[in-house]
């Protein structure tokens, strides 16, 4: 398989996670995502997606690991937002008790 870096990779996943979030895709239809029939074998070999047949066509469906590299994938972006909102909220408390503190003394 090809090299790819971990932000090419993680793209990849979230585009196919995006194209069929509540079922599976059809061969044609993921060649225009995955490019080379070498990683798509890759993906299914990794556990990434899964392959079934259903009579002419394979279709694909993000298997376990896919699905729990998304799902950790976006614990992380949850993760960077709470540290904002947290960030956000210190300052306001921090300039509420200034605020509270130059009433008193007034």
């Amino acid at each position: 398989m090809e090299e790819i870096d971990a932000k090419t990779f993680k793209t990849l996943v979230l585009e196919l996670h995006k194209m069929f979030p509540n079922g599976s895709c059809a061969e044609d239809v993921l060649k225009k995502v995955v490019v080379s029939e070498e990683m798509l074998f890759e993906l299914v070999n990794r556990g990434v997606l899964f392959r079934e047949d259903m009579g002419d066509k394979w279709y694909y469906t993000l298997n376990v690991n896919g699905l729990n590299l998304v799902s950790s994938w976006r614990m992380e972006d949850l993760t960077e937002q709470i540290k904002k909102w947290t960030w956000v909220v210190a300052v306001l408390t921090g300039f509420l008790i200034i605020l509270t503190t130059y009433s008193i003394w007034k």
